[in-house]
Parts: C-alpha cells; sequence; structure tokens
C-alpha cells in the first residue's frame, strides 16, 4: 500500500531530524518561484564519490542507465601520503561549484562566488576549522580523476581541476578583496576542458534547497539526487524493490528494515525541501514507486 503521508509521517526520526525538517519547512515557506537550481555532473549523480574515507586510491562504480550501462573509476592522482581521494562531503562542495560552472557557462568559478555559496550552506569562510577543513577539500578534488565510459560513447578520462590555476587564499586575502582590493593574479578554481566539456552536456538540476536540505550527510545526499535524477528521466511508472534499491546505491547495510527507514527519511526531506516532487516518489511495501510527472518540476 502506498504511503501518501510521507511528508507528515516522523515516527522514528530524531529531535534533531524532526529540527532539521522544521527549518526547511520554513526556508521553503519564504522560498521565491524562481529559486535557485543546481546543475550537478549526471557521472556523478549516478555514480557517487565514497561516503567514507576509502582505503585505497582507486573506487569503480557501475550503474544501468537509459540503452546501456555507465562506468565510473574515480583515483587519487596526488602525492602518496599527501591526501587522499574526495570523499564525503567533498561531494556537496564539488556539485555547488559545477552548478556555478554549467550556469556561467565558464570553466572557472572565482573564489568569492564559491565563497558565497558554502556561506549560503552556513559554512564559515573566514578563517578556523572550516576553512582549514576547506582548504583540504579543494586539494583532494584538485587530484581527483575520473574514468567516465558510457556504453555507445566514446569513454572520457576527466582531470577535474586545472590545477596550474588552484590557488587557496588565505582569510585576509578575502578580507582585503571584499573590501575593493583586485589580487594580481585572480583567486580561482578552474575545471580542466574535458571534465567541464562532460559537464555542459550532461547534468542533472536540483533545487538549492536540497543541496541544503543533505548537507553533512552524504549517503542521504546520494540518494536523494539519484532519486531526482530518476524522475527527471522517467518516462512512466515503475516499483524500484528495496532490496534493488539498496543495492543499487551502494550501501553496506545488510539489514533492509534500517535502509528502508534511511529512506524514509530522506523523502521526507526531499519533499520538504522540494514539495513539488512528493507525488512522483511514492513509499510502498514493495518499494518506491516512481512516476513520471505531470507538469515539468523546475
Amino acid at each position: 500500500m502506498a504511503d501518501a503521508k510521507d511528508t507528515n509521517d516522523r515516527r522514528g526520526l530524531t529531535r534533531k531530524e524532526n529540527r532539521q525538517l522544521d527549518t526547511l519547512e520554513e526556508v521553503r515557506f519564504t522560498d521565491t518561484p524562481d529559486r535557485e537550481v543546481a546543475l550537478v555532473s549526471q557521472a556523478l549523480t549516478l555514480c557517487p564519490l565514497p561516503f567514507r574515507k576509502p582505503q585505497g586510491n582507486k573506487v569503480e562504480r557501475q550503474v544501468r542507465i537509459p540503452g546501456g550501462v555507465l562506468d565510473v573509476v574515480f583515483t587519487f592522482t596526488g602525492k602518496k601520503g599527501n591526501g587522499s581521494l574526495a570523499y564525503g562531503n567533498d561531494a556537496v562542495l564539488l556539485d555547488l561549484l559545477c552548478s556555478e560552472a554549467r550556469l556561467k557557462k565558464t570553466p572557472e568559478v572565482t573564489f568569492g562566488r564559491a565563497y558565497e555559496l558554502l556561506e549560503m550552506m552556513g559554512i564559515k569562510t573566514d578563517g578556523g576549522k572550516d576553512y582549514r577543513e576547506l582548504k583540504a577539500r579543494l586539494l583532494r578534488l584538485s587530484t581527483l580523476h575520473i574514468y567516465v565510459e558510457r556504453r555507445g560513447e566514446v569513454a572520457v578520462n576527466l582531470r577535474v581541476v586545472d590545477i596550474s590555476n588552484l590557488r587557496v587564499p588565505s582569510p585576509q586575502d578575502l578580507k582585503r578583496e571584499r573590501g575593493g582590493e583586485k589580487p594580481l593574479i585572480p583567486y580561482a578554481i578552474k575545471f580542466s576542458p574535458e571534465f567541464f566539456a562532460d559537464l555542459m552536456g550532461n547534468y542533472v538540476p536540483l533545487p538549492h534547497a536540497v543541496v541544503i536540505a543533505f548537507k553533512g550527510s552524504p549517503t542521504e545526499y546520494s540518494l536523494a539526487k539519484w532519486l531526482v535524477h530518476r524522475v527527471h528521466v522517467a518516462k512512466g511508472e515503475s516499483l524500484i524493490a528495496w532490496a534493488d534499491l539498496r543495492d543499487e546505491r551502494g550501501s553496506r547495510d545488510s539489514n533492509l528494515d534500517r535502509f528502508k527507514l534511511q529512506t524514509k527519511k530522506v523523502l521526507l526531506k526531499l519533499q520538504t525541501a522540494w514539495p513539488e516532487i512528493a507525488a512522483a516518489v511514492v513509499r510502498e511495501r514493495g518499494g518506491l514507486r516512481v512516476r513520471a510527472p505531470q507538469a515539468k518540476l523546475l
């Protein structure tokens, strides 16, 4: 039986999760009809970065897509002992940067704009722990290499960041820049030509409210992005069995009931941040029913 009251049923949620939903409802209530949309990489949506810090320097993922299979291989290309493969919440930062580059149709994203996006998410950029973590994330992204193979298309090897243009300004530099000073060499993140070309041709639209809803929860964020993509490409109606969904999303949780509860939490947040999607994804006893939306969602 379909659960038609997903957006109201908060049973099983912690006090913290209930507070998050309350905040999302407030944000959504004051949201404007022309709210910003993030345009994120299709490959990174279907084959997400590792959720936790990996032991090795390479992670391989595979997923079925209409007309074939998508293979993605993530590789750390930095010096041994100096950093690691990108993982966890690095995905949110990369998605925001990808979105800005895609919207502006330029591979270069200035730090000023990148920091505005981060501050919108509550990440402090004026020094301290958040700033040190930001530098670590940028280092991991600068050493990330992605191999993408779509059946029927030429495989592509993607350096993500054009490393020669990656410079991390200090908090003092940013303060001076915000005060009107122009640096001799602009602080910017520049995506490599091959990554930018793939991003321009293969992306998934995602409301900013959804990105905010799942910050700090890499596994939930990955599932939410995947569900949004499934709705966008849906031609009719399909039922995804619970076990298939768990295996598809790479969950290591062998407890299916616990995975169902996690999925319920994801849907609660997703539908609170973006109510229009509620009718397109419905929980049932046998799994998730995904329907093609009756009207354009974005």
